[in-house]
C-alpha cells in the first residue's frame, strides 16, 4: 500500500470519528413516549408603599389577592405518538397547577394539538382526555392565576415513566460554565476547520502526486500534515467538545426536549428561563 493510500485511510477514519462525536451530542436520546411540562410564574402583586400599594388586580369584579402571570408549556418529545388506548382505564392525564386560573390570556401557541382532547379548568388543571398525542405536539398557555403554581402530574398513560420537567433538570449556570461554553465553541470551530484543511490537503497531495503534478517536496508536505494534525487539531477539537459538555446546564435528554418544543412551536425563545 502506498503512502498516499495510508494518508487517505487515516483521514477518513478521523473524519468518521469527528462525525460520530458531534452526532452523539445531537442524536435523539428520547424514550419511545415522552411528555414534558414546565411553567414560570411572575408575581403581579404591588410591593412597597405609596401609589403602588393602592394597585390591585380584579377580574369580572372579583379581586385577585395574589395575581401571577403564568407561562405553561406542555409538549411531547418521544419517538412515537401516544394513542388513546394507552390511557389506563380511560382516565385523563392531569397537569395540576395547584392554584385557580383567573383568566386565560391571548398569545397561546399550539402545534399538532387538533387530535388531542385537552382543556384547562378554572381550578387550575390541564386535563388531557384519552386521545392521540402526536410525538411533536406542543402547546404554550398564558394565564393569570391567584397564587404561584407548583406543577404536579397525574399520569395514567401506559409506557410513560413520568411527565418530566426541563426546569427540574436544570443546573445552575455560572460565569465559569458560560466561559467554558464560549471557549469550547471556539475550539470546536478550530478543530472542524483544521480537519477540513487536513482532508483537502490530503486530497490535493494524493491527486497531485498520482498524476505527477507536484514536485518531490509534496511528499514532505504529506508526511508533515499527517504528523501535525493528530498533535494539534484533533486534541483541540476533543478539548472543545469536553468544555462544551461541561458548560451544559441541562442533561442531553432535557436539551433534546427543549429543542423539540422550540422547533415545534417555531419559537426559539420558548421556555426563555432555560438558557
Amino acid at each position: 500500500m502506498e503512502f498516499s493510500d495510508i494518508l487517505l485511510l487515516v483521514g477518513g477514519a478521523v473524519l468518521g470519528y469527528l462525525v460520530q462525536v458531534v452526532g452523539e451530542r445531537w442524536r435523539n436520546v428520547s424514550d419511545e413516549y415522552e411528555l414534558w411540562a414546565d411553567a414560570r410564574a411572575l408575581s403581579l402583586e404591588a410591593r412597597g408603599k405609596g401609589i403602588g400599594a393602592e394597585l390591585e388586580y380584579t377580574w369580572k369584579g372579583r379581586s385577585v389577592q395574589r395575581p401571577h402571570l403564568v407561562d405553561l408549556y406542555f409538549w411531547s418529545a418521544g419517538k412515537r405518538d401516544i394513542t388513546s388506548d394507552q390511557f389506563d382505564g380511560g382516565r385523563s392525564l392531569e397537569i395540576r397547577l395547584g392554584v385557580p386560573v383567573v383568566s386565560e390570556l391571548e398569545g397561546n401557541k399550539f402545534a399538532l394539538l387538533d387530535e388531542t382532547a385537552v382543556q384547562v379548568d378554572p381550578q387550575g388543571t390541564l386535563v388531557v382526555s384519552p386521545s392521540i398525542i402526536r410525538k411533536r405536539m406542543a402547546s404554550h398557555y398564558r394565564f393569570i392565576t391567584d397564587g404561584a403554581p407548583t406543577l404536579a402530574a397525574v399520569n395514567p398513560i401506559a409506557n410513560l415513566a413520568a411527565v418530566r420537567s426541563v426546569s427540574a433538570d436544570k443546573r445552575a449556570s455560572t460565569r465559569l460554565k458560560r466561559a467554558l461554553g464560549r471557549v469550547g465553541s471556539i475550539l470546536i470551530g478550530v478543530g472542524i476547520v483544521g480537519s477540513l484543511v487536513y482532508l483537502f490537503g490530503l486530497m490535493f497531495w494524493g491527486i497531485g502526486s498520482a498524476i505527477g503534478l507536484l514536485p518531490e517536496i509534496s511528499t514532505d508536505f504529506g508526511r508533515a500534515l499527517t504528523t501535525w494534525y493528530p498533535i494539534v487539531f484533533f486534541p483541540v477539537f476533543l478539548g472543545g467538545v469536553l468544555l462544551a459538555a461541561l458548560s451544559d446546564t441541562v442533561s442531553r435528554r432535557a436539551g433534546h426536549a427543549l429543542r423539540v418544543v422550540r422547533r415545534s412551536l417555531g419559537d426559539k425563545k420558548a421556555l426563555p428561563w432555560i438558557k
